[in-house]
């Protein structure tokens, strides 16, 4: 995965250390590994924080997924388990990366173009003026994502079919 950034497979998770759960890498690789392989769990010192309630002891983790598609999974996936509800989670960067908003805006974009061609396209196939564009039209240099590799691409697709 050498063409998507670490930061961008990359999600900060944070727990209240003083739930008396202790987790540590090997925990945490076990339980966040249904999502993807992960590259790499980086643990961050206890700290404390105090709100207007109480004051506890907050943990932190680096998770690094081998996919981008599988960090992808984690940030949109709805807990249900107690387990995993009791992490909050955040991109590492503050924000989804922009391979990710690129292949989604995509995606959204011909699926809105599909529909309506679908629509359009009835009346248009019938009299014979529905054409495809020639391979030599389409500008390469414009597509999302053309950088990433095809392992990456095929492993977003596959994660925004699951969505649906």
């Amino acid at each position: 995965m050498d063409d998507v950034d670490d930061l961008d497979r990359s999600i900060r998770i944070r727990w209240d250390a003083s739930s008396g759960t202790d987790y540590n890498r090997q925990a945490l690789e076990n339980l966040f590994s249904s999502f993807g392989e992960l590259e790499e769990v980086v643990l961050a010192p206890v700290g404390s924080r105090t709100t207007k309630k109480r004051e506890s002891a907050t943990a932190s983790a680096l998770l690094v997924f081998k996919s981008i598609a599988s960090a992808h999974a984690l940030m949109n996936t709805k807990h249900t388990s107690a387990q995993l509800s009791a992490f909050s989670r955040f991109w590492a960067k503050g924000s989804e990366p922009q391979a990710v908003q690129a292949i989604v805006g995509s995606l959204n974009a011909k699926a809105a173009e599909s529909t309506q061609m679908a629509v359009d396209g009835s009346a248009t196939a019938r009299n014979g003026a529905f054409r495809l564009p020639e391979i030599e039209d389409i500008d390469l240099r414009n597509v999302p994502g053309i950088s990433m590799s095809f392992a990456d691409f095929e492993a977003l697709t596959l994660m925004r079919m699951r969505q649906q």
